[in-house]
């Protein structure tokens, strides 16, 4: 039976009630997201709170505002966020992110969203695994309608995605104000096809957004230098 919980450099994340599974990917998301200082940070659809506990170990003043609709999956990550060191820059709203509008008015730095991406797939039984997974409760559209209303003007937002979904997102993207300014393409090992694609979103117009990559494992098997210069500050065993 696989564990309950995650344990990383500096904190845990427990996963036993929550329907969104810790994931190499998502751990990525969460190492690759960046800004140079930024003051206020959101997480759209924090699932256990991952995403939310990795930036705020990376940047240790910002106050970070977290997002979920799932009232079980809620009550999970704000375990996680109360036995963490950061408790006191970590707040948890459970809501849908329609509804969400931050207490203090102000936008956000810097906005991170590893959102769920069926459509039309069967749905499992557990409903907390098909919320987390299927994109009724937060479609593409209302990820790129958040981050247009939400987001600083000089800000960066970050949205991890399989390939199709990442380009019909970039399409939906064109209807908005927003422009993709970069994006980091993960393979498996060299030798795979690209399965994730995290695009890098602000609204300030890019013509050529510059595209990067990252190969997990090389043919061996082993991590890469480059993966691991990118997860050692969270990696128990890196």
């Amino acid at each position: 039976m696989p564990n309950t919980y995650f344990d990383f450099k500096q904190f845990r994340v427990d996963q036993g009630q929550s329907g969104m599974k810790v994931t190499t990917e998502g751990c990525i998301l969460g190492a690759w997201a960046h800004h140079s200082a930024p003051s206020r940070i959101l997480d759209i659809g924090t699932g256990t709170g991952l995403l939310s506990l990795m930036l705020a170990q990376r940047y240790p003043k910002t106050q970070i505002e977290a997002v979920e609709l799932d009232t079980e999956t809620s009550r999970q990550a704000a375990s996680n966020f109360n036995n963490s060191p950061w408790v006191a820059r970590l707040n948890l709203r459970n809501c849908a992110v329609q509804e969400y509008t931050p207490d203090s008015g102000e936008l956000f730095d810097l906005m991170i969203c590893n959102p769920p991406f069926y459509q039309n797939d069967l749905k499992s039984a557990d409903n907390q695994k098909a919320m987390a997974t299927h994109n009724d409760h937060l479609t593409s559209r209302m990820v790129i309608n958040t981050i247009q209303r939400l987001l600083k003007d000089d800000g960066s937002a970050f949205v991890l995605y399989p390939v199709f979904e990442s380009k019909d997102f970039e399409k939906r993207m064109g209807e908005s104000e927003l422009s993709l300014i970069d994006m980091l393409c993960i393979r498996d090992k060299i030798d795979k096809p690209i399965f994730r694609r995290i695009l890098r979103i602000g609204k300030e117009y890019i013509s050529t957004p510059k595209q990067y990559e990252l190969v997990i494992k090389d043919q061996a098997g082993n991590y890469t230098p480059d993966f691991i210069d990118l997860l050692r500050a969270y990696y128990l065993y890196l």
